[in-house]
């Protein structure tokens, strides 16, 4: 019989094998706990919802196994399945919270914020210490940040987790996010841009300098953190480390070199950083468009073209003011070869015919770089 509930099980024939198993309850009697488990599993990994609930329904299982489908529930990132294994699981001995616990800590590893959400609801601590054994003083917070999970970091904050608690190696939440961000490696600047605008971060920020909370032998990894971070309470928290009256305008910059970020310009705008800041010249819509990226990253692309209109929006005047050599956005964006960005610019009222330093206007351009068919890219908006 054994054989036959488990190839029904198999085939998700629930018909049979609710007649199965209400033949064994009747005459008081489980299937085999060992296997049990296995075939849970094998359900859950079909999407099997009332095969699930039927099959835990029916059988009491370790408190091991229980823990283990809780997990396997969050890497199929199925918050239906969890809330099931959470209220349908009969486990020996009953789970406590340190259970709870101890799935929220996976859950934080994975990133599920569904998931991370019910588990906190059923009575998980966020702020509970010592469920990593490498990093034993670390809360679910802490692992969340590690791992760049920053949707479950901005949930957990919002939610009750306390941000200044101290991990291992003494880190706060905001540390571990720059730690775990990876190096510049390559120079976002292009020939357009004066190197000025990215000093190497050993350049005039030394450990201690005003206005620095964070280390600024790990500055790099901090830009980088707030450059790709699109949780407003993730850029809130990195934002709250530094003095913005003293780097404000640096950080303004050196991220908009990076990536436009409109999230993360929106809240400098809000915490007073002038977008009238200039660097050699250069104000920051400059910056914006001005350096080389990858004209088939889609995301790429639309994140810079949203930042580019944001401080449109802001200071409409960036659009024709003149920069380094008297170049305009507009001849940087040109000199970039992003014809999104050209276009996006012409449809914000960018003139094609301001001259630079050398008398050279972007409608001037235009043949250089995309030949013929510039009259026709752009004709639209000429």
């Amino acid at each position: 019989m054994n054989y036959t509930f488990q190839i029904a099980v198999e085939a998700g024939r629930y018909e049979w094998v609710q007649m199965l198993l209400t033949a064994m309850e009747e005459q008081h009697e489980t299937f085999d706990a060992a296997t049990m488990p296995a075939m849970i599993q094998g359900a859950m990994d079909r999407n099997d919802l009332a095969m699930t609930e039927r099959l835990l329904q029916h059988s009491k299982i370790s408190k091991k196994s229980w823990i283990n489908l809780g997990k396997h529930a969050l890497n199929l990132h199925n918050e239906q399945l969890l809330r099931i294994i959470l209220d349908c699981s009969q486990s020996d001995p009953a789970p406590g919270q340190a259970d709870l616990n101890h799935i929220l800590h996976y859950g934080a590893i994975i990133g599920h914020v569904p998931s991370v959400a019910l588990l906190s609801e059923r009575g998980a601590d966020i702020n509970m210490l010592g469920l990593d054994i490498e990093n034993p003083r670390d809360t679910p917070l802490h692992t969340a940040a590690r791992r760049n999970n920053i949707n479950a970091v901005a949930w957990m904050i919002n939610h009750g987790a306390y941000i200044n608690t101290q991990g291992s190696k003494e880190q706060t939440v905001a540390t571990a996010t720059i730690d775990k961000s990876p190096r510049l490696t390559r120079e976002p600047c292009s020939g357009h841009c004066d190197d000025f605008l990215y000093p190497p971060s050993s350049q005039g920020l030394q450990p201690g300098s005003p206005g620095f909370g964070v280390d600024a032998r790990q500055f790099d990894r901090y830009i980088m953190s707030l450059a790709f971070s699109t949780s407003p309470e993730m850029i809130s928290l990195l934002l709250d480390q530094v003095d913005l009256a003293q780097i404000g305008e640096e950080i303004l910059f050196r991220v908009s070199l990076w990536r436009g970020n409109r999230l993360l310009l929106k809240e400098l705008l809000a915490r007073g950083v002038s977008f009238a800041a200039r660097r050699e010249d250069n104000n920051v819509l400059h910056c914006i468009v001005g350096h080389t990226f990858d004209p088939f990253d889609d995301g790429q692309v639309q994140h810079n073209i949203d930042a580019a209109e944001f401080v449109i929006d802001v200071r409409p005047e960036a659009l024709s003011e003149a920069g380094k050599d008297g170049n305009t956005p507009l001849h940087l964006a040109f000199y970039s070869q992003q014809p999104f960005l050209v276009t996006a610019l012409l449809k914000r009222g960018a003139s094609p015919h301001i001259h630079n330093n050398h008398g050279v206007t972007p409608l001037g351009l235009m043949p250089d770089y995309w030949g013929d068919r510039s009259q026709q890219m752009f004709a639209p908006y000429l």
